[in-house]
């Protein structure tokens, strides 16, 4: 369901999205209307934590 309201930050938008009974399909900037998806393609070959940049699994590997 779209209800019209747009918020600055995913967290917000994903609670709302839940109090709706729906599953968020994602966040979407209400100034450029760019959207963040969620997808999280750069996966840690150790324990699976996926990530969505090469530089945040970069970092986590560094925990291995």
């Amino acid at each position: 369901p779209r209800c019209g309201k747009s918020f600055p930050e995913s967290a917000a938008l994903l609670r709302h999205q839940r109090g709706h009974g729906a599953e968020p399909p994602g966040h979407s900037c209400p100034r450029c209307g760019l959207g963040f998806a969620g997808d999280k393609p750069y996966t840690c070959g150790d324990c699976g934590k996926g990530f969505g940049g090469s530089s945040a699994l970069i970092r986590h590997q560094r925990v291995h």
